[in-house]
């Protein structure tokens, strides 16, 4: 496997298991009852709208990041300076 398939993978692999455990982390326990003996899967299958927030919100920030290194590196100066009046005008 070259370097870049196996960075690839990696980074999949890695988006998998963000989102389980976004997916833990955002089911709602309060639907499940604590003396309940059956649940139903109505109560185990319940998302919590904050989970697309989320996965929204982390999306953008990887987009932007990803791009902010582009635009720094397409600078004629790169200073920190000169970073920072384009990141203002932005």
């Amino acid at each position: 496997m070259s370097s870049l398939t196996w960075t690839s993978f990696l980074s999949v692999l890695a988006d998998v298991i963000m989102i389980v455990v976004i997916f833990a982390a955002t089911q709602d326990p309060s639907t499940i009852q604590q003396n309940q003996e059956h649940i139903s899967t109505s109560d185990v299958f319940h998302l919590n709208t904050s989970l697309f927030i989320g996965i929204g919100a982390m999306s953008f920030a990887f987009v932007c990041q990803h791009n902010s290194f582009i635009i720094f590196r397409s600078l004629k100066v790169q200073s920190l300076e000169n970073w920072k009046k384009v990141a203002h005008i932005s």
